[in-house]
């Protein structure tokens, strides 16, 4: 400690931020993976570092999961006997989530959605279904078990998206959502002035998100006909599952 402060003392700031720079570089190079025991995988499992800066992700090396996908699964492993889960309809679904919910839960049906509402060319997913969140159509109201919806909202119009998803959902059936959040601002975040990329990465955490969410979107997401819970992993579990510290899965329930 006592040379860490000599250093700053007397070495020019150039010189200083040059060896912060090699710090930075070594501790990359010769960082120690982490072991977790992935909810997905079913066994510990390797991770790394994925994402871009300033945002990075601790990365399942078996399946590829994050901690939002590692959330749910862990979740749903831990009440299997408690819901009861027939029709799943799974916003840009992911992978690994997918698999683990063929392999671990007895469904009829699972639908996948995989739509780009700005994109003229492109293409979706082989067997997945066009749905635009914003605008559903009533054929699929009230006809799933589960609608999981993970990192979509922050995405996409919220105020139309989140009562279509109350519409695709059976009596005593659930939603699932992750979202990025911040819960020490009371009110979502939104700024339309804000459209190119780099103000997005600066001002939502990413070049393609519309809005950030504090306390206040909680308010949405509940009412008289469904309830709320708020599942967040603790303690060494957020170590053991590789979920990070406050990351929360948002459940939805509905109740008639």
């Amino acid at each position: 400690m006592r040379i860490k402060q000599f250093l700053k003392k007397k070495l020019p700031n150039f010189l200083l931020l040059f060896l912060n720079k090699l710090l930075l570089v070594k501790r990359i190079l010769f960082w120690k993976y982490r072991v977790i025991n992935c909810p997905i995988c079913e066994k510990p499992t390797k991770t790394f570092y994925s994402g871009l800066f300033p945002w990075i992700f601790l990365t399942c090396s078996g399946c590829y999961s994050l901690g939002r996908q590692r959330i749910i699964a862990n979740y749903l492993t831990n009440n299997k006997k408690k819901i009861e889960i027939k029709s799943v309809l799974h916003f840009a679904a992911e992978t690994c989530l997918a698999d683990f919910i063929h392999k671990n839960i007895d469904v009829d049906r699972y639908d996948k959605v995989d739509f780009h509402p700005e994109g003229k060319n492109f293409i979706p997913d082989q067997g997945s279904l066009p749905i635009d969140i914003e605008n559903i159509d009533e054929v699929y109201f009230k006809k799933y078990d589960l609608v999981i919806c993970n990192h979509v909202l922050e995405h996409v119009n919220f105020i139309k998206a989140i009562p279509n998803l109350k519409k695709l959902v059976k009596k005593n059936g659930y939603i699932f959502l992750t979202f990025p959040i911040i819960e020490s601002w009371e009110k979502n975040y939104i700024n339309e002035k804000i459209t190119s990329y780099e103000d997005r990465t600066l001002h939502f955490q990413q070049f393609d998100h519309l809005q950030l969410f504090g306390k206040e979107i909680k308010s949405y997401l509940s009412c008289e006909n469904f309830s709320l819970i708020e599942h967040i992993v603790f303690g060494e579990d957020t170590v053991k599952y590789g979920i990070a510290q406050g990351e929360t899965l948002f459940i939805l329930k509905r109740n008639n």
